[in-house]
């Protein structure tokens, strides 16, 4: 795996954030759920298939290779947006990036699960986050978004670097979609390994 492994001093620092590991993914595969139409974009060095109903919107900003907005389920009133993310091959470890993700939520009631995987376009690794989210650090919720959830996807392309897919929105829009995200990029989180890290030493 190209997955950077968590250092001891990190495990201890998310024990300190006092987050429950939660098997978030029973919830998505309760009702399994398939995606449809689908169509297919090429986005730089990748490929996504994406249900026919996230609608590909211009990017705001040069950070970003594509965004899409995804319909929100029955119930829940916010739209997600996935966004695809490219930094020239750089970008940060896991380490550096869940540092920043778990920032992303309300410590009290956090839950997060930490998966690997093999796809067709490379080694990814997800960071499921659960809880209220208050958005990134520099641009904070006006209100926190409750019952919340974010999926950030690490994928390793060779020779190109780390790509990053990251959606964030109502939990119950979020589940309907967590297959359909993997699916995507050629991803299975049926075949994904809980992460476990390097012994110390």
């Amino acid at each position: 795996m190209n997955i950077v492994r968590l250092p001891t001093f990190l495990l201890l620092s998310i024990c300190l954030y006092d987050l429950v590991v939660a098997d978030l993914h029973a919830a998505d595969s309760a009702k399994p759920k398939g995606p449809g139409k689908t169509k297919t974009i090429k986005i730089a060095d990748i490929t996504l298939t994406v249900p026919a109903t996230w609608k590909q919107t211009p990017v705001s900003s040069k950070l970003r290779k594509a965004q899409f907005r995804i319909p929100p389920v029955k119930g829940d009133r916010e739209a997600p947006e996935l966004v695809v993310y490219y930094f020239g091959g750089g970008g940060g470890s896991l380490e550096s990036n869940l540092r920043r993700w778990i920032g992303e939520f309300r410590s009290r009631g956090r839950k997060m699960k930490i998966t690997t995987g093999k796809s067709t376009q490379g080694d990814y690794a997800v960071v499921d986050l659960q809880g209220t989210y208050l958005g990134p650090s520099f641009k904070r919720r006006k209100t926190p978004l409750k019952n919340a959830r974010m999926l950030s996807v690490m994928l390793f392309v060779k020779k190109k670097g780390y790509y990053y897919l990251k959606v964030s929105g109502p939990e119950k829009t979020i589940a309907s979609i967590a297959e359909s995200l993997r699916t995507a990029f050629g991803g299975n989180s049926k075949m994904e390994k809980k992460f476990q890290p390097e012994p110390p030493g």
